[in-house]
């Protein structure tokens, strides 16, 4: 699992703000306030692991998008693509061309 950049304050750049579920600021409560108006296929690949923004967040987007499909990817972290690329490709492949 990869951690968050080792810079002096980047810990602390990375700590949600006020203002959102998503620790964004407004642009993300406006954002999320919108979400709800999703008519796509939507899928929502999350890691278990995710230092950064926990499974709860995936969690609450899955609420705002109620015809989402979610799966969370056990031993992945924040960078599923590099923690899991063959988990997340099947994922991907099978929400692409359903059978």
């Amino acid at each position: 699992m990869r951690r968050p950049a080792g810079r002096p304050g980047s810990r602390r750049a990375q700590r949600p703000t006020p203002g959102s579920r998503w620790g964004g600021g407004r642009l993300a409560l406006q954002l999320e306030n919108r979400l709800g108006e999703l008519r796509l296929p939507t899928l929502i690949a999350w890691g278990r692991e995710d230092a950064w923004l926990p499974v709860d967040h995936a969690e609450r987007l899955k609420a705002c998008i109620p015809h989402a499909r979610m799966h969370v990817l056990e031993g992945a972290g924040h960078l599923v693509q590099e923690d899991a690329p063959s988990r997340l490709c099947g994922l991907l492949e099978d929400f692409l061309h359903p059978a």
